[in-house]
């Protein structure tokens, strides 16, 4: 066999048997310690980053892949922060200046819009837009108590998740929820899609995680630990974001680095 063609087909078949790499996380707050904790979606284990710095409760996440900006609201105030994903440190952008709690946070990657949702006492919600320099909010409607709420960039998409464990649809324009796509979740306080393994997951507060195909039509069950490293009490988890890299298959770069070095060595030699 001719030379030049055994460098190409050696390189193709090594390139051909290494795995992808996906090496993105979740993000939640445990709001009754009041510190971030990321998990690994692949061993469910979980990690204590840092302290959110003041108290929250029932807070949003929202990750901005563009940016490696993750978003935070919380249900004792009407403000937007920045999380500093290392250590865990939360840092004002501003008000939203309404007096609804909000509670779901979704990062419209397509449109590069922020949403968030409000809850009230009297049982009514609305959609929003915050400004991410700003913090300030701009009503898109009235909707149900959404307390769960992500972007699924593969279908250009806002999900929405309640109390009741109904799932919907929300128009980005109107905030229509229109009627429940689909019943089978479970009493949401976060709520994210996973644009690597194209599912959502889930999560109630309690150590449970929950993962939903994208017609929600199977769900599983994942028992989450704390972590070991003189955490305190059990985890009461709310909001949800998960941060997804590009994925890239192993040594690539070393492959594509590589590449043409050996077709030049390949051509002196053929």
């Amino acid at each position: 066999m001719n030379k030049k063609h055994t460098y190409f087909l050696s390189i193709i078949s090594l390139m051909a048997v290494t795995p992808t790499v996906f090496a993105g996380l979740l993000y939640t707050i445990d709001d009754g310690v009041n510190r971030l904790l990321s998990i690994d979606t692949d061993t469910f284990l979980t990690t204590d980053i840092g302290s959110i710095g003041f108290s929250v409760y029932q807070t949003g996440l929202a990750y901005d892949s563009r940016s490696g900006t993750l978003y935070m609201v919380d249900g004792i105030s009407d403000n937007l922060y920045i999380v500093d994903k290392s250590t865990g440190s939360a840092s004002l952008i501003g008000s939203s200046g309404i007096s609804s709690r909000l509670t779901g946070l979704a990062y419209d990657s397509l449109n590069d819009i922020l949403y968030s949702t409000s809850y009230n006492s009297d049982g009514t919600g609305a959609l929003y837009t915050l400004s991410t320099n700003t913090g300030i909010a701009n009503i898109v409607g009235p909707t149900y108590q959404i307390t769960g709420l992500t972007y699924d960039s593969f279908r250009d998409r806002l999900i929405g998740t309640t109390d009741n464990t109904s799932i919907y649809e929300i128009d980005r324009m109107t905030a229509d929820p229109g009627g429940a796509i689909s019943g089978y979740g479970v009493p949401s306080k976060g709520f994210s899609y996973d644009a690597d393994k194209d599912i959502y997951w889930n999560t109630g507060r309690e150590e449970i995680l929950y993962s939903y195909d994208n017609f929600f039509t199977t769900s599983n069950e994942y028992i989450l630990q704390a972590p070991n490293t003189g955490y305190v009490g059990a985890l009461r988890l709310s909001g949800l974001a998960y941060a997804s890299t590009v994925p890239v298959p192993a040594a690539t770069w070393l492959f594509g680095s590589g590449l043409l070095g050996l077709i030049g060595v390949a051509r002196r030699k053929a």
